[in-house]
């Protein structure tokens, strides 16, 4: 039963040490992507979006509706909107394409599409596929979108960068725990105290695996 104890032991330390440095990983992803420096959105506009890019600053107008909305893989809906600079007599010009939650347009005014709210934008820019860039390409073409791209801005990146750095951190937190608890580093001075930091370590892992990953899966997609 000591030996296979002792294997035990092993084989959860050395699974405490790879969730370690997955978290470790999840974090320096999550938190330079939510640090990053970003570039002002007027050049995405004057410049054409650029893939993989982060914008952020405030359009001058947007659509006050959302232009289509598309579901993914898990059946939720994802909303799509234009937003514009504007040229000498302010009116709309150059035209990007934002994914943002379906509150976005109200933003703008329906008439002139003034940003009465102030809203600003911050997110990575991605390509266009499937049948969202179909829908663009048929009904708008691309000479319609600044730079001749089909690309969006996607206002939900700054999320799923919250999401990994928390996920990061519980993965951290749970490995620890485990290795602590299986190495017999840890001494307990009564029941419920034991109790309290294996719940803890399993909260952690099921917070991280059960929630956290699926929800950057979902927003991602």
């Amino acid at each position: 039963m000591s030996e296979n104890k002792q294997i035990l032991r092993k084989l959860t330390a050395a699974l405490s040490i790879l969730s370690a440095a997955a978290g470790i990983v999840m974090l320096i992803v999550g938190i330079i992507g939510y640090t990053r420096n970003t570039t002002a959105l007027s050049e995405a506009f004057s410049d054409g979006p650029e893939e993989g890019e982060f914008y952020s600053g405030e359009p001058p107008l947007g659509s006050a509706e959302y232009i289509v909305d598309q579901k993914n893989f898990f059946g939720m809906n994802r909303y799509f909107y234009f937003i514009y600079n504007t040229d000498d007599n302010g009116d709309p010009a150059e035209t990007i394409v934002v994914r943002a939650d379906k509150s976005f347009g109200e933003n703008f005014t329906k008439a002139g599409f003034r940003n009465q709210n102030g809203v600003g934008i911050k997110g990575k820019c991605r390509r266009m596929s499937g049948t969202l860039r179909d829908f663009f390409e048929d009904n708008y073409g691309s000479d319609s979108l600044a730079g001749g791209q089909f690309v969006y801005i996607d206002t939900y990146s700054p999320r799923r960068n919250m999401l990994i750095t928390a996920e990061g951190a519980l993965l951290n937190i749970a490995s620890a725990m485990m290795f602590c608890f299986h190495s017999g580093r840890l001494r307990f001075r009564s029941e419920n105290q034991k109790l309290a930091v294996k719940n803890i370590a399993f909260v952690s892992v099921i917070g991280a695996f059960a929630v956290i990953i699926p929800a950057a899966v979902i927003l991602y997609l």
